[in-house]
């Protein structure tokens, strides 16, 4: 993999989690603001969790995108939580290192200005998807979103190539679990799209062309 090459090169120490669909972590980087994270391989999302239990979506991460809270937004009234979607792989370095080594890690640094790149267009995406008033255009979005970035056109759909919990759509999308349902359920009456037995969605290629024509 590129990024544990770079380290490796630069003799930068860095340690790799691995974690499976489901698997969390809580207060990214909080404990030491010179801990940065990136996603090797994988899909997560991340939330703002205040002490009323209410979450606030932040962004979707995927391969190469820097899981980085700035110590600023730490309190004590939330916490933050990163949730894998898949088998998800982070790479976990400290800031210090990158500096001391400055002159060994150029080509680190100019991938990591890509990820800082993708990461503030994952937070701008979710920033979209949360704009919309009406639950039901949040989730069609989302699976817009994902059908465009990962998605493996077959005849006339396109698969997500990855398990997707309806838990994790309502969480992502600020709605519950039965709204989710009843959401999926009509796209599924329009054949928008399809969710399997598996949690594999499929989206009608004719819905997901217009949408882009139409954007």
């Amino acid at each position: 993999m590129t990024w544990i090459n770079l380290f490796s090169t630069a003799k930068i120490p860095f340690y790799i989690y691995k974690l499976q669909p489901g698997d969390s972590l809580i207060n990214i980087s909080g404990n030491d603001q010179n801990q940065s994270m990136l996603v090797l391989h994988g899909i997560m999302y991340m939330l703002q969790v205040f002490t009323n239990n209410e979450t606030l979506p932040i962004a979707i991460l995927h391969s190469n995108s820097i899981i980085d809270i700035h110590k600023t937004l730490f309190n004590n009234k939330s916490y933050y939580k990163i949730i894998a979607v898949e088998e998800t792989y982070i790479i976990s370095f400290k800031q210090k290192d990158l500096i001391h080594k400055h002159k060994k890690t150029k080509n680190t640094l100019v991938h990591l200005l890509y990820s800082y790149k993708l990461t503030l267009y994952n937070n701008e995406i979710m920033r979209q998807i949360l704009a919309h008033k009406y639950i039901k255009s949040r989730i069609i979005q989302l699976i817009l979103f994902l059908s465009i970035e990962f998605g493996i056109i077959e005849n006339k759909t396109t698969r997500i190539p990855f398990i997707i919990r309806k838990t994790d759509i309502a969480i992502i999308t600020g709605t519950n679990l039965i709204t989710t349902n009843k959401i999926i359920n009509q796209l599924k009456k329009k054949k928008i799209i399809d969710y399997s037995k598996q949690k594999i969605i499929t989206i009608n290629n004719y819905f997901l062309s217009n949408c882009l024509f139409i954007n």
